[in-house]
């Protein structure tokens, strides 16, 4: 497995310095993760913007992935980093991966990206 350096456009000094490196898979140069902004930003080949506050469960989460990946610009490559770069967010945001932020052990979980927080819907 080839192992590279996280992107520029994600911020270093949040990462744990165990997580610096991941495997090209992972990579996402054409879309960069915003945490102030709480958006996902696809550069080229156009300009278009994920708003992660809007994704607060795997339903709108999934929506938004199958929306990117049904335009004309958007090819396998790029589908790819865009759900590399919802590791990247939820990595840096909850600490662990989309599944375990998501759906973990497929049970659906209510998702606050602003408290950093996710939850099983069921539970007050």
């Amino acid at each position: 497995m080839t192992m590279n350096t996280i992107p520029e456009s994600v911020r270093l000094d949040l990462l744990d310095p165990a997580d610096k490196f991941v495997c090209e898979n992972h990579l996402h140069p054409r879309v960069e993760v915003d945490l102030d902004r709480l958006v996902l930003s696809v550069r080229r080949p156009h300009p278009y913007e994920v708003d992660l506050g809007e994704c607060t469960d795997s339903a709108q989460l999934l929506d938004y992935i199958l929306q990117v990946s049904g335009k004309g610009w958007c090819d396998r490559a790029l589908a790819g980093e865009l759900l590399a770069a919802v590791q990247t967010a939820c990595r840096l945001r909850f600490g662990t991966n989309a599944q375990g932020v998501f759906c973990p052990c497929g049970t659906a979980r209510q998702v606050d990206w602003r408290r950093g927080t996710s939850r099983d819907p069921r539970r007050r």
